[in-house]
């Protein structure tokens, strides 16, 4: 009885471990990169990534790590085939990027 208990266990840690992987990822930017600053001290950020199941919306904001003005939640216009990808006007500051996707029939 033991021995069924502990493999039983074990097996349902391996099948929530699978299904908790990510539905989505950011493959640029990388953590820490640089952007280059205009005159108006300000840059453009592109935001690409992967998402592995069927998404009606991908939504991203970006914050400003010492404060000040960020971009809300925007919804991204290029989101086609599991890839997106946008442009953003971003302050030059270093900045926190959160980004969400969302299911209209869940």
């Amino acid at each position: 009885m033991r021995s069924y208990f502990s493999k039983l266990i074990c097996l349902l840690g391996l099948v929530l471990s699978i299904s908790a992987q990510a539905q989505m990822t950011i493959t640029f930017p990388v953590e820490r990169i640089v952007f280059q600053r205009d005159n108006n001290n300000r840059a453009t950020v592109q935001i690409a990534g992967n998402y592995y199941q069927p998404v009606d919306k991908i939504e991203a904001k970006l914050t400003p790590l010492n404060g000040g003005n960020g971009i809300d939640w925007t919804a991204l216009s290029s989101i086609s085939n599991g890839f997106f990808r946008v442009h953003f006007p971003s302050p030059a500051a270093g900045i926190n990027l959160k980004y969400a996707a969302h299911w209209l029939d869940r």
